[in-house]
C-alpha cells in the first residue's frame, strides 16, 4: 500500500513497539468545536448511562439520526451515530466492561455506487475529535454563519462512499473512558479494532466493503499502527484496500527541512535572500536540538522538541507576509512528545485559535459557526442519540 505524503512511506509498515515509530508531533489539539473538554466527554458517558447495568450493543435503529437541528428539510443524507464499546483487550480482564466507548458519525452515501466503499476519517492531534473533519472539511455539512443552521456540501466524501468520522482514542470529543486514558499508540490502535468488532455487529455489511484509513496531521502516527493492529489480529478480517494521509505527521528530521524547500520550490521564497537565510538558520536549529537529545537520550528519537522546531513557521509566516495577508504566529505552549506516546500523560491544554489566525480573525472561519453550534444543549442531543 502507498501511503504518506508525495508515495512517501511511514517508517515501518507494522511500527507495534511505541518506540518503533520515528515521530510524535506537538499535540495540534484545537478544540475549535470545544470537543476535547474533558466536560464533552463526561457528558456523553453520563448520557450513555454508565452505571454498570448492562454492556448490550445498540441497534442500528437505535443509532439513527433522523434529523439534525438547522439542517434543510430536503436533505437526504442518512446519518447514524453513537458510543461503543472500545475496550482494548489487554483490559479485557477488568470488571469494568465500560471502561472505553468510541463515538462515530457515520454517514451514508448520497448516491449510488458501483462499488461499495467505507472510508474511516480521523482527526489528527492528538486529541482533535473527527467531527472538525465532519463539519468542517470534508463531511456532508458546514454551519452557517448564523451558528444555528446547517446546509449540506456536494464535495463531501459521503457522495458515492459510506464515511465514518470516528472520535479516537477514548478522551476524544464525545469518546470516553471511565478509568485512565490510553499513552500507548499500539493500545489506542486496539480500541479501533475493538470498536470495529461491534461496528460489524450492528453493520455486518460494512464488513465485505472495501475499506480506506484516513486521515490528517498526527493520524500520520495513527493510521499505521491501526492498519497494522487490523491486519494482526484472527477476530476480524477486514478488506483494507488502502491509507490515505494528508499532510501527515511521521517524521521531524525530514519534515521541518522539508518546510524551506517547499518555499523555494514555490517561488515563495528567494533562496540567498533574508528571510531564506533566516528560515534556513531556524531549521538548523532545530535539526541540532533533536540530534543533541537523541545523542543525550536514544529513547527520545524521533521526538519533537516544539518549543524550537516550530519557530520555523514563525519564521515563514514573518518573512512571507505581505501587506494585510498576516499570521498571528505565536506558539502559546512548548511541549516535548515521546515517539509512540500520546499526549494524555500531559497537563491538558485548550487551544487558543486567536493564537494562529488570519488578521486577527479566527481559522478556519467555520471554527466559531461550529463552536456555537456544538455548544447548544439541543444540537449535542441530536448528534448524540
Amino acid at each position: 500500500m502507498r501511503v504518506g505524503q508525495g508515495g512517501r512511506v511511514p517508517p515501518r509498515v507494522r511500527p507495534r513497539h511505541r518506540h518503533d515509530v520515528e515521530a510524535s508531533h506537538t499535540p495540534r489539539a484545537p478544540p475549535r468545536s470545544e470537543l476535547l473538554s474533558g466536560q464533552i466527554a463526561r457528558r456523553a458517558a453520563q448520557q450513555a448511562g454508565l452505571d454498570g447495568q448492562t454492556d448490550r450493543l445498540p441497534t442500528a435503529a437505535e443509532l439513527y439520526i433522523s434529523h439534525l437541528p438547522g439542517l434543510p428539510s430536503d436533505d437526504t443524507t442518512t446519518l447514524f451515530g453513537g458510543t461503543l464499546p472500545a475496550t482494548a483487550a489487554a483490559s479485557a480482564t477488568s470488571t469494568d466492561h465500560s471502561d472505553a466507548h468510541l463515538y462515530f458519525l457515520m454517514a451514508r452515501p448520497r448516491h449510488i455506487p458501483n462499488r461499495h466503499r467505507l472510508i474511516i476519517w480521523l482527526n489528527g492531534g492528538p486529541g482533535c475529535s473527527s467531527l472538525d473533519g465532519a463539519f468542517v472539511e470534508n463531511g456532508p455539512f458546514r454551519v452557517n454563519k448564523d451558528g444555528k443552521t446547517l446546509r449540506g456540501v456536494v464535495s463531501s466524501w459521503n457522495e458515492y462512499a459510506t464515511v465514518i468520522f470516528l472520535d479516537q482514542p477514548a478522551g476524544t470529543g464525545f469518546s470516553y473512558a471511565t478509568s485512565d486514558f490510553v499513552t500507548e499508540l499500539d493500545t489506542a490502535a486496539d480500541q479501533v479494532v475493538e470498536f470495529l468488532i461491534n461496528l460489524y455487529s450492528i453493520f455486518p455489511e460494512l464488513s465485505t466493503m472495501d475499506t480506506y484509513l484516513a486521515g490528517e496531521s498526527y493520524a500520520g502516527q495513527y493510521i499505521p499502527y491501526i492498519a497494522s493492529a487490523i491486519l494482526e489480529t484472527a477476530r476480524i478480517k477486514i478488506p483494507l484496500k488502502g491509507l490515505v494521509m494528508g499532510n501527515g505527521w511521521y517524521s521531524p528530521k525530514d519534515q521541518y527541512p522539508a518546510y524551506l524547500d517547499y518555499l523555494v520550490q514555490r517561488k515563495l521564497v528567494t533562496k540567498g535572500s533574508a528571510t531564506y537565510k533566516t528560515i534556513q538558520k531556524t531549521t538548523e536549529e532545530c535539526l541540532k536540538t533533536l540530534h543533541e537529545m537523541e545523542v543525550n537520550d536514544p529513547q527520545m528519537k524521533g521526538s519533537t522538541v516544539v518549543g524550537t522546531c516550530e519557530q520555523i513557521l514563525n519564521a515563514v509566516a514573518e518573512g512571507t507576509k505581505k501587506g494585510d495577508l498576516c499570521l498571528n504566529q505565536s506558539v502559546s505552549h512548548y511541549q516535548l512528545l515521546n515517539p509512540g506516546k500520546l499526549a494524555n500523560d500531559m497537563p491538558p491544554t485548550r487551544y487558543d485559535t486567536s493564537s494562529y489566525n488570519r488578521c486577527e480573525e479566527e481559522w478556519p472561519p467555520e471554527a466559531t459557526q461550529l463552536q456555537r453550534y456544538l455548544r447548544v444543549e439541543f444540537e449535542q442531543d441530536k448528534i448524540f442519540p
